[in-house]
Parts: C-alpha cells; structure tokens; sequence
C-alpha cells in the first residue's frame, strides 16, 4: 500500500486505514474532498450574495413548505427547536418572513416568506444555478447519470446504517 503524507492542505489524505483497501480508502478520501470543495464553494457563492447558511435552508423549507410550522420545520432541518427559533427570529427582523396563527387551531404559528423573502429566495436559486452550472452542468450526460447512479447507491448503503 501507498504511504502519503499530508501535505499541510487544506484536505487530510487518508491513507493506511487499518482494514480497508487501498481503492476504499482512495475513494473515501477522493469523497471526501468532493463534499470540502462543495461546502467552500456553496459558502463563497451564498456568502457573496449576503446570504448566511442556516437562512438557505429555511427559506428553500418555507417556500416549498408555505405555512409550515416551527416544529415541522425544526424536524425537516434536523435542527433543535430552539436554533430554529433563532434563525425564525433573526429572518423576521429581516421582513424575510411573516408568522401567523392558524385560522382553525390558534395555538399554531404558520411561517410564510414576505415579498423579500420570495425575492430573496429567488436570488438564492440563482446562486444554485450557478453552482450546478459551474460544477454537474461540466459533466457530460453520461458522466451526470453515471455520478447520480453511484450517488443514490451510496445513500442507500448509508440509509440502512442509520
């Protein structure tokens, strides 16, 4: 087996891990960095239209989920209720979004985007076509197809050891 040392990058190489082989642990740091770069660049993109990162999830949440609760919102975001109310706060300071109570049940607050949060979420699709452009949109239909497959096949093994 191949012995590397890290280079002092940004990325760890990952190599020697008792009981995988060679191709396993290539792959595992070669996904690794995929998952980095994509994080970096998503931030970079957002971040230069002033976006924060807990605020792209909630307003992609709102504006699929219109009148969504907190509490749902808090589980599809696997997020405590308390940082959700946080961010809630934080975007509705902003006039991102508007609460109201619930015509038929009172004691529920319904989450709506303002006209800025529409705007706002907008932009933010803007940035993702950008992003997917920049990135999947490089790769040929074949090589889209062929990531997507193994992709769904490594959600799958993932998903069954939860």
């Amino acid at each position: 087996m191949r012995r590397r040392q890290w280079d002092g990058g940004q990325e760890p190489v990952f190599f020697d891990i008792p009981g995988i082989n060679e191709q396993s642990t290539v792959l595992f740091h070669n996904f690794f960095r995929a998952i980095r770069l994509h994080h970096q660049l998503m931030f970079k993109l957002m971040s230069e239209k002033g976006f924060y990162p807990g605020q792209s999830a909630c307003l992609l949440i709102i504006a699929n989920y219109p009148g969504i609760i907190q509490r749902e919102m808090a589980e599809k975001l696997r997020k405590a209720a308390p940082t959700v109310a946080v961010m809630l706060e934080k975007m509705e300071a902003a006039d991102l979004i508007v609460r109201r109570s619930d015509e038929e049940d009172r004691r529920l607050v319904r989450i709506f985007l303002t006209e800025k949060g529409k705007a706002l979420y907008d932009e933010q699709n803007a940035v993702l076509a950008q992003f997917i452009a920049s990135t999947f949109g490089k790769m040929s239909s074949e090589q889209q197809s062929k990531l997507s497959d193994l992709l769904e096949l490594f959600c799958r093994f993932a998903a069954e050891e939860l």
